[in-house]
């Protein structure tokens, strides 16, 4: 489906794409919860200091292979001249308890748009379990190393000009909150540059690691008063998106930068200050010649 962007401001093609993928997920020991209660019950487990849920039901590997059904959006800037002169697609990958969504909100609040007028295209995606994309079992399936051969495999779709009908040169891995840790891990391992399951929430610390390897240009940005990642306060005692750099890529390029959004919490694209954010994230590709 062809159309306009959320925001007005991008020419996107959009629909339901059939993505063949095969992870190592956990077999995990922890039923469908019967009501709102059994949920919230195991929110607060989870989220408990030294708790050991995890430790309890995940029991091993469990292998699992398919054909799964993507939500996603192609979108480049609306005057065709300049659309036919893209060189670079960013990887867009949402946070959880939202969707691909987060970045096209509305006219002034999408990144898709301030993206496609730097030139850049973009490539978004409900995860798998999230929005438009296909819905299997939230706790088996939905697991983060799945996550992460979906995406693997949406890029190698994208370089082989797949979908969209377009090839491009240049690669960029954008992630918000969950989907940063993909990104991540996904550079890690590959080299390369609404809701959210009961699975992923148990799974998505099994594939963090440091990125060594990774020897490229690193942006990191933060909400000034991000709860979630800094308890409320990222500027004290040190600021902690410069902190995050050399202790997941501590062979990151010279190029690299870090940004406070100013007065921001956790989903910065909602922020007043998102505009100002996406300045500094542009400008930081556009510096490192991308």
């Amino acid at each position: 489906m062809d159309g306009l962007s959320t925001g007005r401001g991008s020419q996107c093609i959009s629909g339901n794409i059939k993505v063949t993928a095969t992870a190592t997920n956990f077999n995990i020991k922890y039923g469908q919860p019967p009501d709102q209660l059994a949920v919230t019950e195991f929110s607060v487990e989870m989220l408990q200091v030294n708790s050991n849920l995890m430790k309890r039901v995940l029991d091993g590997p469990s292998p699992v292979s398919g054909n799964w059904i993507i939500y996603s959006s192609l979108c480049l800037p609306a005057d065709p001249v300049a659309a036919k002169n893209v060189k670079t697609v960013q990887i867009l990958t949402h946070g959880d308890t939202l969707s691909s969504s987060y970045w096209d909100i509305a006219p002034g609040y999408s990144y898709v748009d301030a993206a496609t007028v730097a030139g850049h295209a973009t490539f978004s995606f409900d995860r798998i379990g999230v929005g438009r994309s296909e819905h299997p079992d939230p706790i088996q399936i939905a697991q983060a190393p799945l996550h992460l051969e979906i995406t693997h495999a949406l890029v190698v779709m994208l370089r082989k000009g797949q979908i969209g009908q377009r090839k491009f040169s240049h690669f960029v891995g954008v992630g918000h909150s969950a989907g940063s840790t993909v990104i991540q891990v996904f550079e890690a391992t590959v080299r390369d540059k609404d809701t959210n399951s009961i699975g992923e929430l148990l799974t998505l610390g099994t594939i963090v690691a440091p990125s060594p390897a990774f020897t490229g240009p690193v942006d990191v940005v933060l909400g000034e008063n991000d709860l979630i990642f800094c308890g409320g306060n990222c500027a004290t005692p040190v600021d902690q998106a410069a902190a995050v750099q050399p202790l997941f890529y501590p062979n990151a390029s010279a190029g690299s930068r870090h940004y406070l959004a100013a007065g921001a919490g956790h989903s910065i694209n909602a922020h007043f200050s998102a505009k100002a954010a996406w300045a500094h994230q542009l400008d930081f590709l556009k510096l490192n010649g991308l």
